[in-house]
């Protein structure tokens, strides 16, 4: 069955991405009637360095659409991942190359490095000026695909909407004051903090956006202990955390449910999923 309906992170994501654009190709009535040319072809795209994770290819515009995994109640989902977005990288970059330069290669040192990596990114981030979250926010809307499909596995549905009618949170509020709200229940060192927003007359808002500051490739990759990965840099993370709410509040959305029968007809093309 193409459309997954657990949480493997990356790997499902891909293969969730290519599942739709199979589905969207072969089995889709109301999504594809509503969003794609007669004749064109939905085309996976995907990749480190581009929002796309697929085009619309046939028609006058090829317009892009980013898809979406929602396989839990509770899960969320990312709108950006990015190091490009990191506000103030340069001096958050020299703090890490210290740590990097003074435990590079000593496996011995890698639980050390972690709590110092940990408090470093927690810094920063308490560090952040409102202007800094704004515009950190504001990079979801650069080159942005014009479609969003969240794959709603729980209800065995595509829920399309288009981006600028939607999650208006991320548009920020300009006469707003941003600032970051550690748990109340998190753990000491905390990297990743909800985005909260109070107005001029004080009321304090919850956007429903988490932001993290994590190392794209670990500690160990930092300390080059690890095969796999030769580097690892200070990453942004813009996550949605309540994707219920997010469904539940969407602007014109376009729904369209799956069977597994139908699914699977359409993910013949398409790595399924284990």
């Amino acid at each position: 069955m193409p459309f997954t309906t657990t949480g493997r992170v990356h790997a499902e994501g891909i293969c969730n991405e290519k599942a739709v654009c199979a589905f969207l190709n072969s089995a889709s009535t109301v999504i594809r009637a509503a969003i794609c040319p007669p004749s064109a072809v939905v085309e996976h795209r995907g990749g480190t360095t581009t929002k796309a994770d697929a085009e619309i290819v046939g028609g006058s515009d090829n317009d892009e659409i980013s898809i979406k995994n929602h396989s839990s109640k509770s899960g969320t989902l990312d709108w950006v991942n990015s190091s490009a977005a990191v506000p103030n990288k340069t001096e958050l970059r020299d703090a890490l190359n210290v740590i990097k330069t003074t435990n590079f290669g000593k496996i011995e040192s890698v639980p050390k490095v972690r709590s110092e990596v940990a408090a470093l990114l927690n810094s920063h981030l308490l560090r952040l000026s409102s202007e800094e979250i704004r515009a950190a926010m504001k990079t979801c809307y650069d080159d942005y695909p014009r479609w969003v499909i969240i794959n709603d596995a729980p209800k065995k549905q595509l829920v399309c909407f288009e981006m600028c009618k939607n999650v208006a949170e991320l548009k920020t509020f300009e006469s707003d004051t941003y600032f970051l709200k550690p748990s109340a229940k998190g753990r000491a060192n905390a990297t990743s903090m909800r985005i909260m927003r109070r107005s001029p007359a004080g009321e304090e808002v919850d956007t429903k956006i988490r932001l993290r500051l994590v190392l794209n490739n670990g500690v160990n990759a930092l300390l080059g202990l690890s095969e796999k990965n030769k580097s690892s840099i200070p990453t942004l993370k813009l996550q949605h955390d309540d994707v219920a709410h997010l469904i539940h509040t969407l602007v014109d959305p376009i729904v369209e449910s799956y069977s597994s029968a139908s699914a699977a007809a359409a993910g013949a093309a398409s790595a399924p999923l284990a």
